[in-house]
């Protein structure tokens, strides 16, 4: 056989190899557009990061006030605000970080499902199927980092995308206004009559005013937001 044509059968061999690899491509899909170069992974990604968002600074809210369903302070009501008392006749009420970062957890849960329908994404043809998410909450002294487990699978008529962690931040002060109101709540006794108008502790602007002869009122400003609580002395 001729050096000329050992060639040309190493030629054919090797167009023969390339058109097999590309029918195998094509009929095991590997040769379509992924899901997520369409785009619509990322804007999967975006309407979840966003409700995880919103359902948070709700629940951060409601921690704020002590307004969820499960809590047990009482309240002040004081120029349209709820204001949860923290002390009351020698009892700190204060909330454990532990337990605050639960119930976030909890409201996250309860509300992820409600906020992210997926609706628009159905009208575009996509199958939207989900999982009960699962959070933790880990509540620092500037910040609330916001870990969710959502399994979340997308498909087409073609292609199969899955979800399942998505990690958010949110900015509050929320951790170093409850140490702050700990520590004064700690330091309270019934003897004690007098109290700053004004304190700096732990970075924090603390104000204080008597309500009434029983109620006293902390505001706390820190990360440019307030963060209030009442303290509550003797028998009504």
């Amino acid at each position: 056989m001729q050096k000329g044509q050992v060639s040309l059968f190493i030629i054919m061999g090797l167009v023969t190899l390339l058109v097999l690899g590309l029918a195998i491509m094509v009929m095991t899909g590997q040769g379509k557009t992924p899901l997520a170069e369409t785009g619509q992974q990322q804007a999967i990604e975006l309407h979840v990061q966003s409700c995880i968002e919103m359902t948070a600074k709700d629940a951060e809210e409601k921690l704020n006030t002590e307004t969820f369903p499960d809590s047990t302070n009482s309240h002040i009501e004081l120029a349209g605000l709820t204001i949860p008392v923290y002390y009351d006749q020698g009892r700190s009420l204060v909330p454990t970080l532990q337990n605050s970062e639960e119930r976030l957890a909890r409201h996250i849960n309860e509300e992820l499902p409600r906020c992210t329908t997926f609706e628009e994404f159905k009208k575009q043809g996509l199958t939207i199927e989900t999982q009960p998410p699962s959070t933790k909450v880990t509540i620092g002294r500037e910040t609330i980092l916001i870990e969710v487990n959502y399994p979340i699978k997308a498909s087409t008529r073609t292609t199969t995308y899955r979800l399942n962690t998505f990690v958010h931040t949110i900015p509050s002060g929320y951790g170093n206004a409850n140490t702050v109101a700990n520590n004064i709540v700690a330091s309270m006794s019934e003897d004690t009559t007098t109290h700053p108008s004004v304190l700096s502790q732990q970075q924090a602007v603390i104000i204080s005013f008597q309500a009434d002869e029983r109620t006293n009122i902390y505001q706390i400003i820190d990360t440019g937001k307030s963060y209030a609580f009442a303290t509550r002395r003797g028998n009504p």
